[in-house]
């Protein structure tokens, strides 16, 4: 039985579209540090924070047509919901500032650039599901969770991996 919908943002719940590519202009070390620390604690080569500040924050942010009414739908229907998403500091505070009604639909928000540590690390799953049987005072073992994302390594066989239900 699910007790736990945990959900990834960027192609699952919105699209997210930037200027650049950040593995594409940074590299995979970059790229890396800026899904798992804050911006200010990403080091760049001369020149390279601020082109990298000004197209991330100008990122768009489009959410598919049937998020609001699905995320809607299964609180109503009283499962328990967290984000758990690999994204930057500053794609989350834009989110946090022009959607924050969109985020309290959540029981937790689970930010990579927030906890240190991103998908498929599983350690991101562990702490989502304690943070979720914290405030919920209930026991969400890890069979009683299913992840929806859009990344087969990410979001699929690393929630699978951790024990839980997973669907693309």
């Amino acid at each position: 039985m699910v007790s736990a919908y945990l959900f990834d943002f960027g192609g699952t719940l919105a699209e997210v579209t930037e200027g650049i590519s950040i593995s594409g202009t940074f590299g995979q070390e970059t790229k890396d540090a800026l899904f798992t620390r804050p911006f200010n604690k990403v080091e760049f080569a001369n020149g390279q924070r601020e082109l990298a500040y000004k197209h991330l924050s100008q990122a768009n942010i489009n959410f598919y047509e049937d998020t609001n009414r699905t995320l809607f739908k299964l609180k109503q229907d009283g499962y328990k919901l967290a984000l758990v998403s690999n994204m930057c500091e500053i794609h989350a505070q834009k989110i946090k500032g022009l959607f924050p009604n969109f985020l309290n639909m959540f029981d937790v928000v689970t930010i990579s650039s927030e906890v240190g540590v991103m998908k498929p690390d599983l350690a991101i799953f562990e702490h989502t599901l304690y943070e979720l049987n914290m405030r919920s005072h209930l026991q969400i073992n890890p069979y009683h969770a299913i992840m929806i994302g859009d990344d087969v390594a990410c979001d699929f066989h690393s929630a699978r991996k951790f024990g839980m239900q997973a669907r693309l």
